[in-house]
C-alpha cells in the first residue's frame, strides 16, 4: 500500500505582492472595466511582467471585495420603514387594551 501524502508534503508558493507600478496599472484597467477581455488581460500581464493567471486572480479578487464593500456612505442607503410588531405581540396588545377598556365588575 503506497504511503498517503499529507498536506505537509506540498511546497507552497510564496504569496505574490504586486509592486506600486503594477497595482496602478491593474487599478487603472479595473476603473475602465471590471471585466476586461482576454486580450486586455494578456497584454497587461505581458507589459507588467506578470503571468496571465495572476492578472485574472487580481480581477476576480477585486470584484469579490468590491461586492462585499458597501457603496457610498450609510446615509445614502434608502431608509427602511420600521418593522411592525409580530402578529403574536399585536394580539397580546389588543387583549391588553381591551382588558383596560372593559368595565370593572
Amino acid at each position: 500500500m503506497p504511503p498517503l501524502k499529507s498536506s505537509l508534503d506540498k511546497v507552497k508558493k510564496p504569496r505574490h505582492r504586486h509592486s506600486a507600478v503594477q497595482l496602478a496599472a491593474l487599478n487603472s484597467l479595473y476603473e475602465q472595466t471590471e471585466h476586461p477581455s482576454l486580450a486586455q488581460r494578456t497584454a497587461l500581464a505581458q507589459s507588467l511582467g506578470l503571468e496571465t493567471k495572476s492578472v485574472n486572480a487580481y480581477f476576480q479578487n477585486k470584484r469579490a471585495s468590491a461586492k462585499k464593500q458597501p457603496r457610498g456612505s450609510p446615509y445614502d442607503a434608502p431608509q427602511r420603514a420600521p418593522l411592525s410588531a409580530p402578529p403574536l405581540l399585536r394580539c397580546r396588545r389588543r387583549l391588553l387594551l381591551s382588558a383596560d377598556r372593559a368595565p370593572s365588575a
